[in-house]
């Protein structure tokens, strides 16, 4: 009798029981958690490669060199793109159809790797090719968790990475890969809201897999894209040419900014390291 009663307490208690903080994705055959609050609105979705050349386009490139066409964000392989809305801070408005080539946008983007090689061409996949940038991704990532870099992953993005700080080494199921807080700037540039953002390139161990995960991220005290805005005491627009041969002592004091202030970014980027952490990619379809 007592071992019925006790029985029933614990079902009566599981029923009651708070739900589930986090809820589980799929994408492909690849999965992820990420909390509740952020879940709703969230697009799965499986998107084509997209080459940069056209097969005619490429032809006219071979017959004049002088041909070339520029490349955006969303010229990239074949991938599951992970859209969350709700994963951006309360000002963001998110325009979902423009996600794929906005470098910012509150998404995970799972690539067929190999196809890093030939997507700036024709998309013509060498096996060669594909090999050596997979490795020379990999060791970029090596390099990225250590110090700044000229470039910041495969992918085309206006600009060079600015500010770039708060590395740290993140493994998931089936691979690694590296978060940081960047903005990719063409010019000297203050730090701004809309453009600083969490980045995670990841790996998949054997090399199939590579991630592209960006997300924009609020601050107190960052500033708008607004012309007057100011900053540290830094402005744009009192003297651009003093702020450019300041800008180096700039960033020094916004990457110190940043990491004093780390705990108050929206989201959280502990939320968002989280997030990665619980990826499960092994190996593409």
């Amino acid at each position: 009798m007592k071992h019925s009663a006790i029985a029933l307490l614990l079902g009566i208690n599981a029923l009651f029981a708070a739900p589930p903080e986090n809820e589980s994705i799929a994408a492909g055959p690849f999965r992820l958690t990420v909390p509740k609050r952020l879940a709703s609105g969230i697009v799965v979705e499986k998107v084509a490669s997209a080459p940069l050349y056209s097969a005619e386009a490429w032809a006219e490139k071979e017959r004049n060199p002088l041909r070339q066409l520029k490349p955006c964000f969303s010229i990239r392989p074949q991938h599951w793109a992970i859209r969350l809305p709700k994963a951006a801070p309360k000002w963001y408005e998110p325009d979902l159809p423009s996600f794929g080539d906005d470098p910012t946008a509150p998404q995970i983007l799972i690539h067929k790797a190999d196809e890093w090689a030939s997507i700036f061409d024709d998309g013509k996949v060498d096996a060669t090719a594909a090999a050596k940038a997979i490795t020379s991704m990999r060791s970029e990532l090596t390099l990225w968790v250590k110090q700044p870099v000229e470039r910041v992953g495969p992918a085309y993005t206006e600009g060079s990475p600015a500010f770039d700080c708060l590395k740290k080494e993140i493994k998931f199921e089936g691979g690694f890969g590296v978060r940081g807080i960047v903005q990719c700037n063409s010019e000297a540039e203050l730090a701004r809201r809309g453009k600083l953002h969490y980045l995670f390139l990841g790996l998949s161990a054997d090399g199939s897999c590579q991630i592209i995960a960006t997300f924009p991220l609020d601050l107190p005290g960052l500033p708008d894209d607004s012309p007057g805005a100011t900053h540290l005491g830094y402005s744009t627009t009192k003297d651009y040419s003093k702020f450019t041969m300041d800008f180096d002592r700039y960033e020094a004091e916004v990457k110190n900014w940043l990491a004093d202030n780390a705990s108050k970014f929206s989201p959280k980027i502990e939320v968002l390291d989280a997030i990665m952490a619980s990826l499960v990619v092994k190996h593409w379809e």
